[in-house]
């Protein structure tokens, strides 16, 4: 863990080490710390030197320990959640992830060709069919085409859309088992 150079940073390295130790953080500690940021830059200090001055993280972290309670050591720590976070996505990812994949890839394929079905009926109707003896007939199966056409393709925009926000909140959901930071998600 390299030394923070930033409040965020150090917030977020002190978070991180309080969760390896087993240690609650709470809203009393993010306020303490964000006091003592504030009290440092009304005294003309940087955000780096405010880090520095705090001390090694480890320690600040170990000062809320409980009395008579012994630290979950970080080796044991990191190396059981990562492992069991990594082997339940491996898990998760064959058995639902490709097959949810697979089907929803193949509902948009799907429907990336109705729209070239349908035109191709819709010059069938017009050259090469003999039933047409009515202009009317002609006229409304060519406007219901069009309509079909028109909604496969707003259907396959939404689709897209959609599955690219599934894969945004499965790859965050990813991310946050594995304890890294999350993608935005925008539409």
């Amino acid at each position: 863990m390299s030394n923070p150079t930033t409040k965020k940073e150090f917030i977020r390295q002190l978070h991180e080490q309080m969760d390896i130790l087993g240690i609650s953080f709470d809203s009393d500690i993010l306020s303490d710390f964000e006091q003592h940021f504030e009290s440092g830059k009304e005294q003309g200090l940087t955000e780096e030197e405010i880090c520095n001055n705090l001390g090694d993280i480890k320690e600040i972290a170990l000062g809320f320990l409980p009395q008579g309670q012994e630290p979950i050591t970080e080796k044991h720590h990191l190396h059981g959640k990562n492992t069991t976070a990594f082997v339940f996505l491996i898990i998760a990812d064959v058995l639902l992830l490709f097959w949810l994949m697979f089907a929803l890839g193949a509902t948009v394929f799907g429907l990336c060709f109705t729209p070239l079905g349908l035109l191709i009926t819709a010059i069938d109707l017009i050259f090469y069919s003999s039933v047409i003896n009515n202009v009317l007939f002609l006229i409304f199966n060519l406007i219901m085409i069009t309509g079909a056409i028109i909604l496969s393709v707003i259907g396959v925009i939404y689709l897209v859309r959609l599955f690219i926000m599934l894969c945004k909140y499965y790859i965050n959901w990813h991310l946050h088992l594995l304890g890294k930071e999350k993608l935005e998600v925008k539409l």
